[in-house]
């Protein structure tokens, strides 16, 4: 197994943690599989079904436009550029543990 954090020296001299140990990432998928099945067990056997407010709300309709404005285009194009940095971020990150290392990041071998 191992050790959990690995350390390293910075340019200072100063022992800093630089990662976790790779092996935890088997504890998190088993915990998500194991919530995902105690929770389908919950919804099937435990839930109550929920009770929704039967009203007919056919007036609200009337007084709505026909198109409601959600988002304005600075906001979409916000979200989908900083959703692609994410990922990009994500994926590069984990190259170098396959093998494809970047000159920029020498300091971090």
């Amino acid at each position: 197994m191992g050790r959990i954090i690995q350390w390293a020296t910075d340019p200072w001299g100063q022992s800093v943690p630089i990662h976790i140990a790779w092996f935890l990432i088997w504890f998190a998928a088993i915990g998500a599989l194991l919530f995902l099945m105690v929770h389908a067990v919950y919804v099937r056997y435990f839930a109550k079904p929920r009770q929704f407010v039967s009203d007919d709300s056919g007036d609200i309709e009337t007084s709505l436009p026909k198109q409601i404005p959600r988002h304005s285009l600075a906001a979409r194009l916000f979200h989908w550029i900083m959703a692609a940095s994410m990922l990009t971020l994500l994926f590069t990150a984990f190259l170098p543990k396959i093998g494809i290392q970047f000159d920029w990041v020498t300091y971090h071998w």
